[in-house]
């Protein structure tokens, strides 16, 4: 059974399964990051943006081939996510100031 609707060697099917890349990383994003981190960012809520970005991806994988549209409308749902959104959360490092990276440079050596 084949998922895309266009061979992946033709323009568009490299096009679309590029598109899904990056909704699925905005998913994948999402589910990583702390709860607390949304709504102290002022962002909505995970499941909010977790519902968002998985129907994002579900639409270019099996509805891109009904309409672009879809693929349209689920790009501006992860680039949202992923220009405004994940910055806000990133920098949230939860009450205890664990859940994120530490900044390069700050003690140690």
């Amino acid at each position: 059974m084949e998922i895309w609707f266009l061979p992946p060697e033709s323009a568009a099917g490299l096009g679309t399964l590029a598109l899904f890349a990056l909704h699925l990383y905005a998913f994948l994003d999402c589910l990583i990051r702390p709860t607390n981190a949304f709504v102290a960012a002022g962002k909505k809520t995970k499941q909010f943006w977790l519902i968002l970005t998985g129907v994002a991806s579900g639409c270019t994988l099996l509805l891109s081939n009904v309409t672009f549209t879809f693929v349209i409308a689920a790009t501006v749902i992860a680039l949202i996510y992923i220009l405004d959104v994940r910055p806000a959360v990133q920098t949230y490092r939860g009450p205890r100031g664990g859940g994120g990276r530490k900044p390069r440079g700050t003690g140690g050596w």
